[in-house]
């Protein structure tokens, strides 16, 4: 039978492990060696030796602790517990990279052709899937349509609301870090930009899920940009002959003009050029300077 202090030990540390800590008396290549006293059965401990090369009882504590002080359980140092092994799921990561490969298929065919014009088996086929695969991870075009405005939603709209609450105190900054934001977005997501505007579009006249979707992204964008047009005025920044609400379409449609005039001439337009310009353009039509005077009509001579 086992020791009662010992046994004591080993319900205290059930993870000590390591030569140095239970067994610094035996051989190097012993079957302790990195291994719990847990994990080793008793029969299997009559082949340990003690530290002066004699065969020791497997059952007494010298065979584990080869000293001649008493054994204390509590000066038994416990080795850290590792963290469980994350075993990979393939089922999971095989439908995150279908479902990636099925969106960024429906993303270009949606901006080069349409929604219309898509069909599933056009996804499937340029995502080198079967049909069967677009109807299992999004039952229907419409759900994939519904995915991608998710994603839409929080690069175009949530970062750049996240991005302009940390732009300067002044209306006129605000709208600047608003710019500059869209036209990075030209660079790194122009699809994901040219799917809003084309799909807002196309779904104008349309009912459903994917109409209400994009018209809760619009509204949220013209919430915000009313509300920024609404401080400047209230701090003389902003052009008050205008009333806010026209102020505030005035400058989406510029900004959303830009973006499909960029996409169309491509190959043509400068982009750092023009959004140069467009920013040029916002904030002198926005500034709430005075119009220049009109000079006076010429009287014709009789």
């Amino acid at each position: 039978m086992w020791n009662r202090d010992l046994l004591s030990a080993m319900r205290r540390a059930p993870s000590i492990s390591g030569p140095g800590y239970f067994a610094r008396g035996l051989r190097r290549g012993s079957a302790l060696r990195g291994r719990s006293i847990l994990d080793i059965p008793v029969g299997r401990l009559t082949a340990i030796e003690c530290g002066r090369g004699q065969a020791c009882d497997p059952t007494s504590d010298h065979a584990l602790f080869p000293t001649n002080r008493p054994l204390d359980p509590m000066a038994i140092p416990i080795s850290p517990v590792a963290a469980p092994r994350r075993v990979p799921n393939k089922k999971v990561e095989q439908r995150q990279t279908s479902m990636g490969l099925l969106l960024v298929a429906a993303l270009r065919l949606f901006v080069s052709q349409g929604y219309r014009s898509t069909n599933l088996e056009q996804i499937a086929g340029a995502a080198k899937l079967t049909k069967g695969a677009v109807y299992f991870y999004f039952r229907s075009k419409e759900a994939v349509l519904i995915e991608l405005l998710g994603r839409v939603q929080s690069i175009v709209v949530d970062d750049a609301l996240a991005v302009v609450a940390q732009a300067g105190a002044l209306p006129t900054d605000k709208l600047v870090a608003y710019i500059h934001y869209q036209a990075n977005l030209g660079i790194t997501h122009r699809d994901e930009v040219l799917l809003l505007l084309l799909m807002a579009l196309e779904f104008k006249e349309r009912g459903g899920e994917a109409q209400d979707f994009i018209a809760r992204l619009y509204k949220r964008q013209c919430s915000f940009i009313e509300a920024l047009v609404r401080a400047g005025q209230a701090t003389g920044e902003f052009r008050t002959d205008v009333r806010t609400k026209e102020l505030a379409a005035i400058i989406l449609a510029t900004h959303d003009g830009t973006f499909l005039e960029w996409f169309r001439r491509s190959a043509t337009l400068k982009g750092a050029e023009l959004v140069r310009a467009l920013r040029s353009t916002i904030l002198t039509g926005v500034a709430g300077r005075p119009a220049p005077a009109r000079p006076p009509a010429r009287r014709k001579a009789a």
